[in-house]
């Protein structure tokens, strides 16, 4: 639902399309009060001020597109107890004409080539699942220039379950985006070597290609009146939530409410990326505040405040602790540690010097109070994270990673490896040829 109209540049719900062939029809007073507040309950689109001529256009147009014989027609035809449907489309389809291109506002988009996608690629790596969504899609553009960045980053793509979600409350330029094919100015901030790459030229036009369009599954969806975030609509537990010139448009109550529901839909670590003109950043109060090259995003993290990210490890700390839900995202962007913890800063699990994140934090991993590394604690499911360079179990612990009893003793160097009393362990040491 992002569009450009004749004389903005920065995209949102769009002012509708201007045509001489059907001029705005002035309502008259009672008439426009109806059809405006119609348009923000049912759309959470304002039509106040400035705007009013836009809500008449649109509505003489849905009159004409209808057949109908009057405004109060169309109204009644909204609000009658029965199958409204169509009615309320068209209206929706001249209040949110769309115009678009492909990696609009080119610094966030590298931002998530550069930063957001790779992070989440390296935290989503165990499970190989990515759920994606663009919300208010408009004709496509955006979720297919996600499709192109994640084809892009993820070579092993086909062994992936990744979800692009693209929503819109417009059903026509659903049709339009789900067809795939693009006129030139769609392409007036895309590298060359993208169009020839991905899309196949079609007389004057661009068809995207099969493969990049299978990625992107596009679905109705009234971003004011509900039914997400939940599994019926395939938008609960997203990584990432492209939500970009919408919420201009909408009343302060309605944005609090879709604001609200977007922090739902995303997991924690999740990301949301808005447009730069959105409201101010008390909107977003429940995230994390990002600033990143370019751009500021948001990030739902598990524990709000102030907190710095988490650079140390402690027993009490989810991001390091066996009671993490996402043993995966130890070390990435947005782990917190409690409020008041102490922890110990030597843990590579948590930490920025860390080589190698992911193998620290898996499940079961916990380390024990003054440890430096959890990694190869005797409570390791996971034998072949243990016995790397650096890792020094301390004097006492029965450790398997390096003992004998280690049932992947390929860990720690050769079979057998069993340490003596007091000795230096070189499996698990920065000596270790292995």
């Amino acid at each position: 639902m992002k569009t450009e109209s004749a004389s903005e540049t920065t995209g949102g719900p769009s002012l509708p399309r201007r045509s001489a062939g059907c001029p705005a029809n002035v309502l008259s007073e009672a008439a426009y009060e109806r059809f405006r507040l119609l348009a923000r309950e049912r759309i959470g689109l304002e039509f106040t001020g400035a705007r009013r001529p836009d809500l008449e256009r649109a509505v003489a147009r849905a009159v004409a597109e209808l057949r109908l014989p009057s405004d109060d027609a169309l109204y009644h035809l909204l609000t009658a107890s029965g199958d409204g449907r169509a009615a309320f489309d068209r209206l929706a389809a001249e209040l949110t004409v769309c115009e678009t291109h492909f990696f609009r506002n080119r610094p966030q988009f590298e931002t998530l080539e550069r930063h957001i996608l790779p992070e989440l690629i390296r935290r989503r790596r165990p499970l190989r699942r990515l759920r994606l969504w663009s919300a208010g899609c408009a004709t496509g553009e955006e979720p297919y220039s996600l499709a192109i960045l994640v084809r892009r980053l993820l070579p092993d793509l086909a062994d992936w379950d990744v979800l692009i979600l693209a929503t819109d409350v417009n059903r026509d330029v659903l049709a339009r985006a789900r067809r795939g094919v693009f006129g030139a100015w769609s392409f007036r901030e895309v590298p060359a070597d993208i169009q020839r790459t991905c899309f196949e030229r079609v007389g004057s036009q661009w068809e995207i290609l099969p493969q990049i369009r299978d990625l992107v599954t596009f679905a109705h969806l009234n971003m004011v009146q509900g039914g997400y975030p939940a599994p019926a609509s395939n938008t609960h537990d997203m990584d990432l939530i492209l939500c970009r010139n919408m919420l201009i448009y909408f009343d302060e109550q309605t944005t609090q409410r879709v604001v609200g529901r977007l922090y739902t839909a995303l997991t924690d670590g999740g990301w949301l990326v808005v447009g730069h003109a959105e409201p101010s950043l008390t909107t977003f109060r429940q995230f994390a505040t990002r600033n990143l090259p370019g751009t500021v995003v948001y990030q739902k993290v598990a524990h709000e405040g102030p907190q710095p990210l988490c650079e140390t490890a402690d027993e009490n700390i989810p991001c390091c602790s066996g009671r993490s839900p996402d043993r995966a995202r130890c070390g990435s962007v947005g782990d917190r540690p409690q409020p008041g913890e102490t922890a110990d800063e030597n843990n590579p699990c948590c930490s920025g010097r860390s080589p190698d994140r992911a193998r620290c934090g898996s499940v079961g991993d916990r380390p024990q109070p003054g440890e430096n590394i959890p990694c190869c604690s005797g409570r390791s499911p996971d034998r072949a994270r243990c016995g790397s360079v650096g890792d020094r179990p301390q004097p006492g612990e029965n450790n398997p990673c390096c003992s004998g009893r280690s049932p992947d003793r390929a860990c720690c160097g050769s079979v057998g490896d069993r340490p003596q009393p007091g000795e230096n362990n070189p499996c698990c040491s920065g000596r270790s040829p292995d």
